[in-house]
């Protein structure tokens, strides 16, 4: 299996590139690629600014189908991962729960989708995909319509993972937590420090998106 890491949002809200947040002394990108390679043995960005991710040790891809959103990044994903099951997960989730992810990777069996389904409904960015998805979702894009990860859901075999099932491995909720604003940040920053998670959130950033790298061509 393969983790995907979508970097390729607009940080609207955020105002900056989310991926490049420090949190624990790390970036964000960073502390999601350090647990996900105790759970996968090859690790993939999706992004429309590859150059910003160079650094980092894993290999990094252009989003193939730009302004699709979510389920565009997905795609991408899945086309350009080498296995056939995939773990695809946000770049802003910092408190990832790898007993969790573990429990869903034994849970994939032979559906198309493994998705849980918690406190604020289904978790798109947080599940597990097979590249058996690639044609349903190539089905959407023609027909420019059901854009939403979740509008894939019924056109595949999906299964979920219940809000009682997922509190077993995750009981205070933070798995799920994403860092959409800069008042998310300092959230983030205030349960890492009460967890005891390594050291204090250091510099909030590294500049705004349109200057941290260059876009995919094409």
């Amino acid at each position: 299996m393969t983790g995907i890491i979508l970097a390729g949002g607009e940080n609207r809200r955020m105002g900056q590139n989310k991926a490049l947040l420090r949190l624990n002394g790390q970036t964000l990108v960073e502390g999601i690629i350090d647990r996900l390679q105790d759970l996968f043995p090859d690790i993939l960005i999706v992004s429309s600014y590859p150059e910003a991710y160079q650094q980092f040790g894993v290999r990094v891809v252009c989003d193939i189908v730009p302004g699709k959103g979510p389920l565009g990044g997905i795609y991408s994903g899945l086309v350009q991962s080498s296995t056939p099951q995939n773990f695809v997960v946000a770049c802003d989730m910092p408190f990832l729960n790898l007993t969790l992810i573990e429990h869903m990777k034994g849970r994939m069996g032979e559906s198309d989708i493994l998705i849980p389904k918690g406190r604020r409904g289904y978790e798109a960015l947080h599940a597990f995909y097979s590249n058996t998805c690639i044609d349903a979702i190539e089905k959407k894009f023609a027909g420019r319509t059901g854009l939403q990860v979740i509008d894939l859901l019924n056109d595949v075999r999906t299964v979920e993972i219940e809000e009682e099932e997922i509190r077993r491995f995750d009981p205070d909720g933070s798995a799920f937590f994403n860092i959409n604003t800069p008042e998310d940040l300092e959230r983030a920053c205030r349960f890492a420090e009460r967890s005891d998670l390594r050291v204090p959130c250091k510099d909030p950033g590294r500049g705004a998106l349109a200057d941290t790298a260059g876009h995919c061509a094409g």
